[in-house]
Parts: structure tokens; C-alpha cells; sequence
């Protein structure tokens, strides 16, 4: 099994934002575009970028390490073993100490590591324009703050709340059993030592206080309805020494009043008068771009598709872009004036002599 810590060069214990500062780092060294002439730069790059997607993501990092630690056990424990009953080689020996340390490291992390902060999600709505040519987007994320007043109990402190007067505090109380004396919970309070627990004012009760932390996130050019960006960290809140869960932002693209997103092309309808449509025209058609000229061959027929190469969306990756297409309608005058109807008939005769 592959040696993912090894291969990113960083501890077993390495945290999201170390993970992500190694990635960078190494992917600067071992990039096919960066190592001309070297046949195996493209296979180490392809297990950097294996070795950070499981060891950033939480739950494949758990199950990883879970799985690397019992086969390295047991190598361990074959290597360790004297092939003729007698003690270990010295040698052998150095190498299951330093193995074990590594094991040890491991599982302190899996037994430590404290209860995981939930995913939170963010809706973020974005016009056409801006998930075509991609913006920066200053966002404000809810997150639950340890209420300061009370320390996160939700209730006030015992200076500050009415002592019991049966045990005056203490939570217990002496009491006669069977000629003996025995230590029980307070009746009058029920063990707490105070009569009632006093809310607090500032977090009624909760314990926390909803507040809003300013984030710059930049999106791409070319993200589509329903794209997700994983923001490691910004989550709930760990607990007892647990990390925090991540944030994913979801793109929700607003209708646009002229195009319409089909994969990386851009829709639009266009109308022209039937006499544009048989003898044909010029016309001045918006892009996302600015506008365009687009000609109008003569006797373009209804319905007929006009494409505009190369104005349409990027692909998020940057490797091509998508067609502006046009879709043709033609009008029809419902009402014609008598001059009109006259010309319209002397154009009838003539198709009709012909």
C-alpha cells in the first residue's frame, strides 16, 4: 500500500491546511510540465494528486489509515520475527521501534481526534455573467460562537444565582441511616447546589451566539447550476480537540431575460421579419461579450440554428469554450395595408407564373 504521508512528505498527524500547503508545494516539483524529458514525472504527479484527495477528505483518511496501520503491522511483526527462535538483529530491531512510533502517531490521531464539526452548506447565487466569467465573492458564513457571558453553560454562574439553603451550596447532605451517617444528593436542589439555573441573558440559554464571519471565495469561469466548492475547515466546530467540518458552497445560477445554458452553449431566439428572412440581412445580436454582427443568409428558413463560434461558456478548466447559438423565428404581419396586400399579390402571380 502506497505511503500517502511519504509521498506528500508530511506528518501522519498533519492537519487540512498543512495537507493543502504540501500539495502545493510538491505538485511545483513533480509536475510533468515542470520535469521536460522525465518519463516518470506524470506517474508521481498522479500519486501526489491521489495521496491529497484521500488524506483531505476526513472519512477516506480515517479508512486509510486504519487499513495502512494493519499492514504495516504486520510487515512489522514478520520483519521482527527471528527466522531461527533467537532475539531480533539489532538492525531489525531499530526498524520496529521507528515503525511503531509511526503506528503510535497514527493511532493517536484516530483515538484523539475528538468529534468531527458537521458540513455546513451555502447557497450562493450568482448571475449568468458572473459564473461565465468567473468573480470573487465576499460571503458571510452563520457560525455558533461560545457564548463569552456564561462560558458556553448557558446558564449563569453560581455567584450570580441563588444558593440552595438546604445544602447551602454543597450539592449533598449528611444524613442518619441505620445508626450510620451517610452522604446523599441534595433533595432541595437535586445535587447542582442551586435552586434553579438563572439563563443567560446574552445566549438565552444556548450556550452560543449566531454570528457571521466575512469569507472572500473565488469562483471560477465556467461553473454550471448546482456546482459545489469545498472550502476545508469553515464548518461546524469540532469537539473535545475534533476538527472542523467543511463548507460547500453551492452555485445556484439566476435566469438570464435572453440566454438560456445548454453544457457550454449559450441559447438565444431571434426574431425577423419574413422579408429579412428570404432576402437577407445584417443584424446587431448581443453576446456576453458585447454585441455581435451576425449575417442573415437569404431565405433562412424558421427555426433555423445561426452559431456564433467561441461565444459561448469556458470550460472550467480552461481547455475550450462553447458556440453562441441562434435560434430564428419569423414573423408574420396579421394585419397588411392595402399597398402591401397589392405587392404581396403581384409577388404571388409572379411565383405562381414561374
Amino acid at each position: 500500500m502506497k505511503n500517502y504521508y511519504e509521498i506528500l512528505d508530511v506528518a501522519c498527524d498533519a492537519d487540512c491546511e498543512a495537507l493543502k500547503r504540501a500539495y502545493r508545494r510538491m505538485a511545483k516539483l513533480v509536475h510533468p510540465d515542470h520535469r521536460q524529458g522525465d518519463v516518470q514525472a506524470e506517474e508521481r504527479f498522479k500519486d501526489l494528486r491521489e495521496a491529497y484527495e484521500v488524506l483531505s477528505d476526513p472519512a477516506k483518511r480515517d479508512r486509510y489509515d486504519e487499513i495502512y496501520l494493519r499492514q504495516r503491522a504486520r510487515k512489522v511483526r514478520a520483519r521482527s520475527r527471528p527466522s531461527n527462535g533467537g532475539r531480533t538483529a539489532g538492525r531489525s530491531s531499530g526498524m520496529t521501534d521507528a515503525a511503531g512510533d509511526v503506528f503510535e502517531m497514527i493511532k493517536n490521531r484516530l483515538k484523539n481526534k475528538g468529534q468531527r464539526g458537521e458540513d455546513h452548506r451555502y447557497m450562493l447565487s450568482l448571475s449568468l455573467e458572473e459564473s461565465v466569467l468567473g468573480v470573487r465573492k465576499i460571503i458571510r458564513i452563520p457560525r455558533n460562537r461560545t457564548c463569552g457571558s456564561c462560558s458556553g453553560r448557558g446558564w449563569n454562574t453560581a455567584t450570580l444565582s441563588p444558593v440552595c439553603a438546604v445544602c447551602r451550596g454543597e450539592g449533598e447532605i449528611t444524613v442518619p441511616a441505620a445508626g450510620k451517617r451517610r452522604v446523599v444528593a441534595c433533595p432541595g436542589c437535586g445535587g447542582s447546589g442551586l435552586n434553579e439555573k438563572i439563563p443567560c441573558k446574552h445566549c438565552k440559554g444556548q450556550g452560543f451566539i449566531v454570528s457571521r464571519l466575512s469569507r472572500s471565495v473565488e469562483i471560477p469561469a465556467g461553473v454550471d447550476n448546482g456546482s459545489r466548492r469545498k472550502v476545508c475547515g469553515e464548518g461546524g466546530a469540532g469537539e473535545d480537540g475534533g476538527e472542523n467540518g467543511d463548507l460547500y458552497i453551492i452555485v445556484r445560477i439566476q435566469d438570464h431575460p435572453v440566454f438560456k445554458r445548454n453544457n457550454l452553449d449559450l441559447w438565444m431566439d431571434l426574431s425577423l421579419h419574413f422579408t429579412e428572412a428570404a432576402l437577407g440581412t445584417e443584424v446587431t445580436v448581443p453576446t456576453l461579450s458585447g454585441d455581435r454582427s451576425l449575417r442573415i443568409p437569404p431565405g433562412t428558413q424558421p427555426g433555423e440554428v445561426l452559431v456564433l463560434e467561441g461565444c459561448g461558456i469556458p470550460d472550467v478548466n480552461g481547455t475550450r469554450r462553447g458556440d453562441q447559438k441562434i435560434r430564428v423565428h419569423v414573423e408574420v404581419p396579421r394585419k397588411l395595408a392595402r399597398e402591401e396586400r397589392e405587392i404581396l399579390n403581384q409577388w404571388k402571380e409572379m411565383r405562381h407564373t414561374d
